[in-house]
């Protein structure tokens, strides 16, 4: 990726590297609710690294990224684990993959030379759709389909970052926004419109914009910053992540016990409008016996990584670090406000990229085993019985 474009970006990457150790951990009690034996399951081995899983729309299939050739490539595998397949001829780099939304092709980010790309690769016949063929050169990272799969959402880097779209019916381009700062995340609110966030003039904002129109302003910026904007498949609400403290839910000091670096989980709906504050990290200064405050995540929240909502809407998937277990795997319940923590035993360095099956059963997820990461996936656990009404901000 490339650098950052402002000071405060790189003090926020600097504020999240800087751990401190709860006292939580120095007093050996395990956060509340963690589960330490989670049902989950390898469906990739090997002397190499897979990362980047994609669960296929249809049920069937799991996209990846692979270096087991020793460069990247783009594969499928059946969820048992079967009928390892590879998409992407050797001559160039391919990473990040993403399905269209009837599960015919799979679109990734390549590199072939000094050319980076968006590329398509469809499974029935094997042949490859160059989609910006040299017009762009593309931010590394996933293209995002329109819900109707007749576009996708791209970053381009030249003198400045914008936000494109491509139509894949007529093959043109569509500038929808100029972008500053590091974290570059979108996501398609509609067929027509999405929602980004960027670097503005007091910390990151999240805005939106249209096709044929263009920017249309920005719905949360100023008091903090905001990241990472995702819609729900149903396209009703709207999920990010902020440093705003919360306004002393449940009758806890918050301000107190949170930090300025601390990121936070938020949904709302799809206009912004009834904000919930919906999990953050422990508080640093517990002591034994003290009530923890409710909602929590025992660890730190990456502003920069995708939310991934289950396709019912009612579960997001994320991860956040904690000093004692490392980088966990966390599913949030918006309906419940209820959490459920999966340090995965020996697999709780580096999760990452977390992906729903459609049936909302299983999660695909990478992580580190054996010094390679590679794909598993883990089965869902039921939601439990919310524990404290919601509270708006």
């Amino acid at each position: 990726m490339h650098p950052s474009r402002a000071w405060k970006a790189i003090a926020v990457a600097l504020a999240l590297c800087v751990e401190a150790v709860p006292v939580l951990v120095i007093l050996g009690l395990p956060p509340p609710g963690f589960t330490y034996s989670p049902p989950y399951r390898s469906i990739t081995y090997g002397t190499w690294n897979d990362v980047s899983p994609a669960w296929s729309p249809n049920g069937s299939l799991v996209a990846f990224a692979t270096d087991r050739d020793g460069g990247w490539q783009i594969h499928v595998i059946a969820t048992d684990g079967s009928g390892d397949r590879q998409l992407t001829p050797p001559t160039m780099v391919a990473s990040y993959p993403a399905w269209s939304p009837d599960s015919s092709g799979v679109a990734f980010w390549s590199r072939s030379g000094n050319s980076t790309d968006i590329r398509v690769a469809f499974l029935r016949n094997s042949t490859i759709l160059t989609v910006t063929d040299g017009k762009f050169s593309v931010v590394e990272g996933q293209p995002r389909w329109s819900p109707d799969g007749t576009r996708l959402l791209f970053f381009t880097e030249s003198s400045s970052i914008q936000l494109v779209s491509a139509d894949l019916t007529d093959g043109t381009f569509a500038v929808l926004a100029t972008l500053n700062g590091s974290i570059l995340q979108a996501s398609w609110a509609s067929d027509t419109a999405v929602v980004y966030s960027t670097y503005g003039p007091s910390g990151y904002d999240i805005c939106q914009a249209a096709l044929g129109l263009g920017e249309e302003g920005c719905a949360l910026q100023g008091n903090a910053n905001y990241t990472s904007p995702v819609v729900s498949p149903d396209g009703s609400r709207v999920a990010y992540i902020s440093d705003l403290v919360p306004d002393n839910p449940y009758g806890m000091a918050y301000p107190s016990q949170y930090e300025p670096s601390d990121f936070n989980l938020w949904a709302s709906d799809v206009d912004f409008s009834n904000p919930v504050f919906q999990s953050g990290p422990t508080p640093i200064f517990h002591a034994a016996g003290t009530t923890y405050p409710y909602p929590f995540a025992p660890g730190r929240i990456d502003p920069s990584q995708s939310l991934a909502w289950s396709p019912n809407g009612e579960v997001l998937a994320y991860t956040a670090f904690y000093a004692s277990y490392g980088t966990g795997l966390y599913l949030w319940n918006v309906i419940n406000r209820t959490s459920t923590e999966y340090p995965l035993g020996p697999l709780n360095a580096s999760i990452s990229s977390p992906s729903w099956s459609p049936d909302n059963v299983d999660i695909a997820f990478s992580a580190m085993t054996g010094g390679f990461y590679h794909i598993f996936v883990l089965n869902y656990p039921r939601p439990v019985p919310p524990m404290e009404p919601a509270e708006t901000q």
